[in-house]
């Protein structure tokens, strides 16, 4: 069989016109290097943390010191040049405090916060972390400081200095660069061309040794041919030359301060990619700087090597954080008269009005059809303006459509709209179904709209809603949400809520436990259910919505069994927009909820229903869903979609729940109804998931039916769900986790109560799809294969099964490719010799398993103690191919051991450089030993010089 290797590319550079140096997608602040300058870096500072103005300097030390770091690492390419800090409005006034207009908590790049109290002393602690979702190469989400890291120095230093460990930090959410040690439960050592034993570590030429981290001995024991769980690698980093690498493998080190690169005649940075480290897993064996060359910062010359030895002084704007002001521009053009679309929006935005929008928060309303008129100004949100608010929110629709001028009003509401709350920044809510049909427009405002700092997010109604909607959201950094008429979807509603959180501290957003829509006949009856948990149960409204003029008949009982009728004090029918509201305030019982609706009307009516609620406020740490789509443009031919979703307890994961996305396509013509796909989504470190049990769940995206908007609905429901109380969400776990080896640490989980969420992290729009160009969708790449167990003839490796589409599905075939020599399978991966079916021992190459199981063969090898080198491709029934996966080595030298661990053995493990990357000379002298009359094996520390520094 032939087999096709499509020219699809892993990532997309997204154009967008306010970054002058483009990156990749998914990173959620707005930070882009010019001039070798880094601008718009910003730093938010918690509500919660008290004002101190310690903590405001020592922010500002902190990046002046990495700057400096930054510019010697780069090798004079970058430094921080303009850095934001977003202080929290709780602190009293400063002259030196500006009002905010483009910084938002929700476009930070670092997040300064205390982690919640009853997870302290855990998980991450205060030592630093990042969030990030996506692969390598790609942006990450934000960095999480703690005032108690800032302010501490003896606690700060066991990270190593501040200035080292932020690169790290740094180098995890801009570069897309992962760890270059193991974690706790992986193999730390791996078998090198010589046969040996060496540890996990970059640079290649690091010296250390064997510790059992249980009974804290130089000596481990081997199991299946192999180190045990226990066996840690201890480097010995005194033996490093001052100027070494690297800071992705230790930062607490003054001779550490490079990133590895692939220099052979510079041992000191020399890149070791045979060692099986995240890294290397997920950045198929490049090193850190070839990352950072192919990267939208450097990349065809950008930002080339200033001439200067020092970098310039890093400037500090510090910025006090306001009340949210938002203009809700609404389309009331004629075409909103189809498919009772005035009449969704009218219950969609009345609810945002009622229930949505936070006291204190200033709103304004415009309309628009050929022109625009401001129906409110910007008015301050409390019980009462609620209800005056409503009397603005449009029931007709008549005339034509001029999207430009509605923005136009609403930058005017925003700059001059009143309520002691004008000025720049802020942001508008825009609603539209229809072309434009009158200028100005959208292109010819949008530069306006940008000079303002006004963010816009859009929510498009139906497929034939202007284009535009999406160019205006994605120069704003704003998001984009369609919602497609021809199927009833509970999509308006949890559209303004995701609106409504942007921009505000995770802690009080509005948390979505419930989005269902029901159809229901003349007379029939229907039921759904939804659950309250202890950590969302503050101001609970459900909101039922519906469609004909005679109400549904609503009845809610409580875990308790209290029934809740319409004669309930917490009960209230708004008729001039059709909806049922059911108020349980705050301090409600938790548990299930179920909620049964009747319809009493004569014909078919929908009803929609929304359930939410805040974060109780108090010590327990806050159960939160966050969705986001990789790319918000899709091209077919060059690119690949995934949606990430991640679910965690404060910043703890939690693993083992469910989560459901159901995916809504446009419709084949206009008039064809919307067809939706479901997927699950999960969290096992194969095909569009980076790392298992990180809290982070993902799946690729491959149903396509046509060019258009794509929308998602995304459902979280737990009832058997793991906290990982020793954790961070995401990637990016803090470099002090080096030192639990040295402990023998073990990671702790606890069961999380039952809870249910529903996120959605709005509409992407695919290009270039043309059914009749067949399947160009591969299997997607295999990062985890590992070694199982080694015999004397034999190897066994496991990995994950990948799909026919990417991770979606079962592929046809696997391709495994073994040899004793790893500089020909990494660099000419396609002249190594196919592995055989007569070498194949038990497993199969032929019947892969669906996606997400785990494989496991058991390979024939030969030739006495020596290392194998292993690498695999899977294959689909159209010979799509993925990329190779990981490398990973197994050596026989030690294969007696798997019938007796305590076999008698001494071993001293070299920790060399492979003999196929140094063609410098003698780089030193590898000592081994054997001994008779030991039950254990032993590892002595060895200095290799090295003349070359």
């Amino acid at each position: 069989m032939a087999l096709r290797y499509p020219a699809m590319t892993l990532t997309v550079i997204v154009a967008v016109i306010t970054l002058p140096a483009l990156v990749g997608a998914c990173g959620r602040g707005t930070v882009f290097l010019r001039d070798n300058g880094y601008q718009r870096l910003l730093v938010a500072i918690d509500d919660e943390v008290g004002e101190d103005a310690r903590l405001v300097q020592r922010i500002k030390d902190v990046f002046v010191n990495a700057s400096r770091l930054l510019f010697q690492m780069s090798r004079q390419r970058a430094y921080f040049e303009d850095v934001h800090i977003l202080i929290p409005d709780s602190w009293s006034d400063q002259a030196e405090h500006l009002a905010p207009t483009w910084q938002q908590v929700d476009k930070s790049d670092v997040t300064v916060g205390p982690v919640p109290a009853d997870q302290a002393g855990q998980g991450a602690g205060d030592a630093p972390f990042t969030v990030r979702t996506t692969p390598c190469g790609e942006l990450g989400l934000f960095i999480h400081l703690t005032p108690q890291y800032l302010l501490n120095d003896t606690l700060a230093a066991q990270s190593g200095p501040y200035d080292k460990v932020f690169l790290h930090e740094w180098s995890h959410l801009r570069f897309g660069v992962f760890d270059e040690y193991n974690e706790d439960d992986e193999i730390d050592f791996y078998a090198a061309t010589n046969g040996e034993l060496e540890g996990v570590r970059c640079p290649a030429l690091l010296t250390g040794e064997m510790l059992d981290t249980v009974s804290q001995s130089r000596f481990c024991r081997f199991v299946d041919g192999q180190p045990d769980a226990n066996c840690r690698f201890l480097p010995d980093i005194d033996s490093l030359p001052q100027g070494s690498g690297s800071i992705m493998f230790f930062t607490e080190s003054n001779q550490v301060s490079e990133w590895c690169d692939d220099d052979v005649d510079k041992l000191k940075t020399l890149h070791n990619r045979q060692a099986p480290s995240e890294h290397n897993k997920q950045c198929a064996g490049r090193s850190v700087w070839q990352v950072l060359r192919n990267h939208g910062d450097f990349r065809d010359g950008q930002n080339p090597a200033s001439n200067l030895t020092t970098p310039p002084a890093t400037h500090f704007t510090l910025v006090k954080r306001r009340s949210q002001r938002t203009v809700l521009v609404l389309d009331m053009s004629g075409s909103m008269r189809d498919n009772d679309r005035i009449v969704r929006l009218g219950q969609a935005a009345s609810n945002y009005l009622l229930t949505v929008a936070r006291q204190g928060e200033a709103v304004g309303i415009v309309w628009f059809q050929e022109t625009a008129s401001i129906q409110v100004n910007l008015t301050q949100i409390n019980n009462v303006t609620r209800r005056q608010l409503l009397q603005h929110v449009p029931k007709v629709a008549v005339g034509g459509t001029g999207i430009g001028d509605g923005l136009l009003k609403g930058l005017d509401v925003l700059e001059w709209g009143g309520g002691g709350t004008s000025g720049g920044g802020g942001t508008i809510i825009l609603l539209s179904d229809g072309i434009q049909t009158h200028p100005p427009w959208v292109k010819d405002v949008v530069s306006q709209v940008r000079q303002n700092n006004v963010r816009v997010h859009t929510i498009a109604v139906s497929g034939e809603a202007d284009k535009s909607l999406e160019l205006v959201a994605q120069e704003t950094g704003g998001l984009s949400f369609y919602y497609s008429d021809t199927n009833p979807s509970n999509t308006l509603n949890e559209a303004f809520l995701a609106m409504a959180d942007a921009g505000v501290p995770w802690k009080q957003q509005q948390q979505q436990l419930a989005s269902e829509t029901a159809v229901l006949g003349a007379g029939e009856r229907g039921a759904t259910a939804f659950v309250i948990d202890p950590t969302a149960s503050d101001d609970v409204t459900v909101a039922i919505a519906y469609t004909d003029d005679s109400a549904p008949v609503i009845t809610m009982t409580s875990p308790s069994g209290r029934l809740i009728t319409s004669v309930s004090p917490e009960y209230e029918v708004e008729t001039s927009f059709k909806t049922i509201y059911i108020s349980l305030g705050q301090m409600v019982e938790t548990g299930e909820y179920q909620v049964n609706l009747t319809n009493p009307a004569t014909r078919e009516q929908n009803m929609y229903v929304t359930a939410t609620a805040r974060m109780t406020q108090g010590e327990e740490a806050p159960v939160v869903v966050r969705s986001q789509w990789r790319h918000q443009t899709v091209n077919f031919t060059a690119t690949q979609q995934a949606l990430y979703v991640s679910v965690s307890k404060g910043y703890a994961p939690v693993i083992n729940t469910d989560v459901v996305a159901t995916v809504e396509n446009p419709p084949l013509t206009s008039s064809d109804n919307a067809t939706s796909s479901v997927m699950s989504l999960l969290d096992n470190g194969a095909g569009s998931d980076v790392k298992k049990d990180d809290g982070i769940y993902s799946s690729y995206v491959t149903t396509f039916t046509a060019n258009g908007r794509y929308n998602v609905h995304v459902l979280v429901r737990d009832v058997t769900g793991t906290v990982v109380a020793d954790g961070v969400v995401g990637v990016g776990v803090p470099p002090s986790a080096a030192r639990r080896r040295r402990s023998g640490y073990q990671r702790k989980s606890a069961p999380v109560e039952s809870f249910q969420r529903i996120s959605s992290p709005g509409s992407f729009t695919l290009q270039n799809y043309d059914a009749s160009l067949g399947d160009m969708i591969p299997p997607s790449r295999i990062s985890d294969l590992q070694v199982r167990r080694v015999g004397a003839t034999s190897v066994e490796l496991e990995w994950t099964a990948p799909g026919d589409n990417l991770d979606q599905g079962t592929a046809a075939g696997y391709v495994l490719k073994m040899t004793r020599d790893f500089e020909v399978l990494f660099s000419n991966h396609s002249q190594v010799v196919d592995v055989s079916d007569q070498q194949i021992m038990a497993g199969s190459l032929h019947s892969p398993l669906a996606s997400g199981s785990r494989e496991s063969i058991t390979v024939y090898v030969s030739g006495g103690a020596a290392t194998f080198y292993f690498a695999i491709q899977a294959y689909d029934n159209t010979s799509n191919i993925s990329p190779p996966s990981n490398i990973v080595s197994a050596t026989t030298a030690f294969a007696a051991q798997e019938t007796s661990p305590f076999d008698p053995l001494v071993l001293t493990i070299v920790v060399s450089i492979a003999a196929g990357i140094l063609i410098v000379g003698v780089v030193g002298i590898l000592l081994h030993r054997r001994r008779s009359g030991s039950k254990n094996i032993e590892r002595r520390r060895t200095k290799v010089m090295h003349p070359n520094f």
